[in-house]
């Protein structure tokens, strides 16, 4: 498994809202078939950014989007579905094979996933992963990473001109 960093940096914001408005901008330029792992301690603001990510694949009904830590796996429809999942109580990757987790990185779906460490090894080469640093209050630095060969350069542009802009 190729996961070598293709490009990484480190935005810091200072509010919810420029939290918010930082996930709505990376969810409009995340094309289908695409894979964000996201980590970070408890309270750091994953189901957040997650909320927001959704905002830019234009999902309808938003209040919807909370952390399916219960039930595992959240489906919403936006210009493509998209499959958000907390694996957090998984106790090992083959519970998450054995879920067939593993087959919704197939098929043109956007999957979002908390607590993605704990699944390293199933996750696609090629992806996003996003840690989310807690700074004080509402202050967060997000630390992005696209990994392996994406074959999505758009991404990797697109992603460095948000960068530039903040």
């Amino acid at each position: 498994m190729n996961t070598r960093s293709t490009f990484s940096c480190a935005i810091t914001v200072s509010s919810l809202e420029k939290f918010q408005e930082l996930g709505v901008s990376l969810g409009r330029l995340i094309p289908s078939s695409f894979v964000i792992g996201l980590n970070g301690e408890l309270g750091s603001g994953k189901t957040t950014l997650v909320r927001s990510l959704c905002q830019g694949l234009e999902c309808s009904s938003l209040e919807f989007v909370t952390s399916p830590t219960f039930v595992l796996m959240q489906e919403y429809q936006g210009r493509c579905t998209v499959h958000h999942l907390d694996v957090y109580r998984l106790e090992s990757e083959s519970q998450f094979l054995d879920f067939g987790g593993d087959e919704l990185f197939q098929g043109g779906n956007v999957v979002l996933i908390e607590w993605a460490d704990k699944i390293k090894k199933c996750l696609p080469a090629s992806r996003m992963d996003i840690f989310l640093e807690v700074l004080v209050q509402e202050e967060r630095r997000i630390h992005i990473s696209l990994l392996g060969d994406l074959g999505c350069s758009r991404v990797l542009a697109d992603l460095v001109r948000l960068v530039e802009s903040l």
